[in-house]
């Protein structure tokens, strides 16, 4: 070797040489195939992840996207609610109900009688019906029944009967029906989840 650096290169140089290169190339395919294979195995770990992950944020946009159209939808939904229980008496509207029913048929100019049905309750609501025969003539009783169906609570007008009219007075009977909801109270959906079972 020392003659290599007097500038004689000999056999045992070129020997000296191939041995540090194929340990350099040893080294290098140990880098290769344990290092570096094992980053790649790791590299690619991750893009799978990033890819996971930028799937949900995808999803993840696009249920923010639809958030603020469901919230639109649900004041929708919440207003029509608003507006149908607003349209329904509760029980203390019942009274209330009547004396306006008696004001509309004043109004009109009508003799009116009401008389109170049998109620029909179903688990959800209560139907309370109301049997009404009206004296007057035949525009007096289609404005009374029209005010009726334009009132701000929820009337339905059934079984109308008008008469011929004698004497410019004519007789209109129907029924007249009003709901209220039936909210079961805890106990009582207690009691009937208990029957069930």
């Amino acid at each position: 070797m020392m003659e290599f650096f007097r500038g004689k290169v000999t056999p045992k140089d070129w020997a000296a040489v191939a041995v540090i290169l194929g340990v350099a190339a040893v080294i290098a395919a140990l880098y290769i195939f344990v290092f570096h294979n094992k980053q790649l195995e790791q590299l690619a770990e991750i893009r799978g992840k990033d890819q996971a992950m930028q799937q949900q944020l995808r999803k993840a946009r696009e249920i923010s996207d639809k958030i603020g159209q469901l919230n639109d939808e649900v004041k929708k939904t919440q207003l029509l609610v608003k507006e149908f229980e607003s349209r329904l008496p509760n029980r203390s509207d019942i009274r209330q109900l009547i004396s306006k029913f008696e004001d509309l048929a004043n109004q009109s100019e009508l003799q009116v009688e009401l008389v109170p049905g049998e109620r029909i309750i179903d688990p959800s609501k209560e139907t309370i019906p109301y049997k009404v025969t009206a004296f007057g003539n035949f525009h007096q009783i289609a404005g009374f029944i029209n005010r009726l169906e334009r009132y701000k609570r929820y009337l339905k007008v059934s079984n109308l009967k008008i008469e011929h009219q004698d004497l410019g007075v004519s007789k209109a009977s129907f029924t007249l029906s009003t709901y209220v909801f039936r909210e079961e109270t805890p106990t009582k959906a207690k009691a009937s989840a208990g029957a069930q079972s």
